[in-house]
């Protein structure tokens, strides 16, 4: 059932619950548009769940979380840091988006290739709280059944969002914190004065309970499509630079959680401490050729 969380439902079956919504204005806005829904995947089980906000035209194109140049980027990133267990999601699973209008207010038209009629074009923008809100359930529910050992929240969005209060990117971001997700559980909920579960509430006996919580270590940082934005930018503190900077923290903390909880040995991560900028320069070479042709 939708929005009831199980630990033993499997991830798919998540998806094939969610399929479809229209409980905001964005699967309103999908269906209209004829678009397609994008859920989370990864590899494996309980390893690093990346969180975005909203998402493109790539993405909902492919129908994966991150696509198109950022999601080339972003696996670039996660092979050089050797992370193979992980998990990517976004706050929504509709695309956020809007008709692109002209200065008369009309709407910008495809030319119909192929035969097709014309379409409007559409625009992407940030998306609003009931919006966020009619999918928290869908992006909690994958957080719990992945069961992470860490989150890493790409970009101020989906770190205010899984915060649960407002976040500033530029002081707090690379700093992990402990958040709360929802759980499947339910605790009882105790009188304020005596403290005790069962009580009469209008000559009711009644035994109140709240829905449980799970916490999760949460490392933010900046969002992936905005480092690849910036790719040719080499000043100190410049956003690539500092994007691989928390990845590898990410990393670390990984493989400090497998060493304390199962005894592995971690990995020497002294080769992944410089910035890899070999890999923005790959982004470059990419983006000139792509110009050139």
């Amino acid at each position: 059932m939708k929005g009831v969380f199980d630990f033993n439902k499997p991830l798919h079956v998540v998806q094939d619950e969610w399929a479809g919504c229209t409980d905001c204005s964005l699967g309103e806005l999908r269906d209209l548009r004829g678009g397609q829904q994008v859920f989370g995947a990864g590899i494996g089980k309980r390893g690093i769940l990346f969180v975005g906000s909203e998402f493109g035209a790539d993405e909902e194109k492919e129908g994966r979380p991150v696509a198109g140049k950022t999601g080339s980027f972003l696996a670039s990133i996660l092979q050089r840091y050797r992370i193979t267990n992980f998990f990517v999601t976004n706050l929504t699973a509709c695309r956020s988006c809007t008709p692109l209008l002209d200065d008369a207010g009309q709407p910008y038209m495809t030319r119909g290739y192929g035969g097709r009629p014309p379409e409007p074009r559409y625009k992407d923008q940030r998306a609003i709280k009931p919006q966020l809100d009619a999918c928290a359930n869908r992006v909690f529910e994958e957080i719990y059944l992945y069961d992470p050992i860490l989150i890493v929240s790409m970009g101020q969005l989906a770190a205010a969002t899984l915060r649960g209060s407002s976040f500033n990117l530029t002081r707090e971001r690379g700093q992990s914190e402990a958040i709360e997700i929802p759980g499947a559980g339910v605790s009882a909920v105790l009188s304020p004065k005596l403290k005790e579960w069962k009580r009469k509430v209008h000559g009711k006996l009644v035994a109140p309970v709240a829905r449980s919580t799970v916490k999760y270590l949460m490392l933010p940082t900046i969002h992936p499509d905005d480092v690849r934005k910036s790719i040719h930018d080499r000043h100190n503190g410049n956003l690539f630079e500092l994007f691989t900077k928390d990845v590898c923290v990410a990393k670390k903390l990984y493989e400090t959680y497998n060493e304390e909880l199962y005894g592995s040995a971690p990995e020497d991560l002294r080769e992944l401490e410089e910035t890899p900028y070999d890999l923005a320069d790959a982004c470059i070479e990419e983006d000139e050729e792509e110009h050139g042709q």
